[in-house]
């Protein structure tokens, strides 16, 4: 069987998995316990979460690990695409909450003219995927975060940025929220991450006795430093690797081209 479905996982890299293994063995202390072993976890901890901010460009408290981005994008949109977001919006409904949907161009993009149409003075949040999963399209989030603030400075702007991540170049900090997930980056399952800007607050939807009001339990150690390696090595040379795969898109396509009866379905924004 030849792999190809790399938007729905990824393998875990072996120095990721070198990382993970070391952890696993090494670091098992609870990073909350005041034991040495426990202040030995604790400070890995940090230092993980130090790189994991410096990578991304935010502060260390802008961001919660999850354990990826199903869990992200909950925590995103209820305290205020893809699956998860949509059965969260059903959910909302449910309950009360007001949802409108987007249309998209026949490129793949938002329809901007329907965004500034629904959006009013009570929009409490916006969220939209930066990379669609199955067709590739990339949205313009930057123009979208100004279309939101002209219309309405208090609306707060998500993104879940799973498959941009490690891919194209992209800014967290162009939206308030962002979801990402350490399996599409060649990390492991189980570990993502939340941003959040820090002027938000967010209300837990999980309650516990440990420090972290917004993921409270034991931090997952072990997953937390693989996918700080994982996002590290993704996020290396994002220009090169971006123009390798344009090379790649084109050479498939121009092949796939020679066939009449195989339709494209790819725009000038994928």
């Amino acid at each position: 069987m030849v792999y190809l479905d790399y938007s729905a996982t990824t393998p875990v890299l072996p120095e990721v998995l070198d990382s993970y293994n070391k952890v696993t063995e090494e670091y098992f202390g609870n990073p909350n316990s005041l034991h040495s072993l426990g202040i030995k976890s604790h400070e890995l901890l940090e230092s993980a979460t130090k790189q994991v901010a410096e990578l991304l460009g935010v502060k260390e408290s802008e961001f919660v690990f999850t354990n990826g981005a199903t869990m992200s994008n909950n925590m995103a949109l209820s305290t205020m695409e893809h699956p998860s977001i949509y059965g969260i919006c059903k959910y909302l409904e449910k309950i009360g909450f007001i949802i409108d949907y987007i249309r998209v161009t026949n490129e793949g993009v938002i329809d901007f003219e329907d965004l500034k149409n629904k959006i009013t003075k009570e929009t409490i949040l916006v969220s939209i995927c930066a990379v669609n999963s199955e067709t590739g399209a990339r949205q313009p989030l930057k123009t979208v975060r100004q279309v939101l603030r002209k219309n309405n400075e208090n609306c707060i702007f998500h993104s879940d940025m799973t498959q941009a991540i490690g891919k194209v170049p992209i800014n967290v900090s162009d939206v308030d929220l962002a979801t990402i997930s350490g399996h599409k980056i060649y990390g492991p399952k189980g570990i993502g991450l939340l941003y959040k800007n820090r002027n938000l607050v967010l209300t837990p939807i999980m309650y516990g006795a440990e420090d972290n009001d917004l993921t409270p339990g034991t931090p997952a150690l072990p997953l937390i430093v693989a996918f700080s390696k994982a996002l590290r090595l993704a996020l290396k040379d994002i220009q090169g690797k971006d123009a390798i795969v344009r090379k790649y898109q084109e050479k498939i396509l121009a092949h796939l081209s020679e066939y009449p009866n195989i339709k494209i379905n790819s725009s000038k924004y994928c």
